[in-house]
């Protein structure tokens, strides 16, 4: 009976050295990957809401570069000057946007890029509004400008 119950007893520990060690070494792969893929979906959250915020900064710069040219429209159109308070308003707020846009893509150097011309573009555009407005102030003929 001791050899039977020897042999058993090293079936028993074989059985229970497999039935348990799979599932630990699984258990632990399996903490390790969810570890991983949490960490990666963090990483990837965090890339999404920079994304985010960059593309607001940008919807709101460009709604006040609107805001500027309706309100040199509306003025040109009626010498009202209370549409330059609005377009005064977007001018002072459209260079800082750029300017926080320019520190959210520092790290992508084509989106610079494109937004030095734009902030080119869009300073050209203001000078000539501004141009365009003395002119309107002293009665002369802006159409040519």
């Amino acid at each position: 009976m001791s050899l039977s119950t020897a042999v058993d007893e090293k079936s028993f520990r074989k059985i229970l050295k497999r039935n348990i060690t799979f599932p630990v070494v699984t258990g632990i792969f399996s903490a390790v990957l969810f570890v991983a893929l949490i960490s990666y979906l963090l990483d990837e959250i965090s890339w999404v809401e920079h994304s985010d915020k960059v593309i607001n900064t940008a919807h709101e710069t460009q709604k006040l570069a609107v805001d500027m040219e309706s309100g040199l429209h509306g003025y040109l159109l009626s010498a009202d000057e209370r549409y330059l308070d609005v377009y005064d308003l977007a001018r002072t707020r459209v260079p800082a946007g750029l300017k926080t846009l320019g520190a959210l893509a520092a790290d992508n150097t084509s989106q610079l890029d494109r937004l030095q011309r734009i902030g080119a573009l869009q300073e050209e555009w203001a000078q000539r509004a501004v141009r365009i407005i003395e002119i309107r102030h002293s009665g002369g003929a802006y159409e040519d400008v």
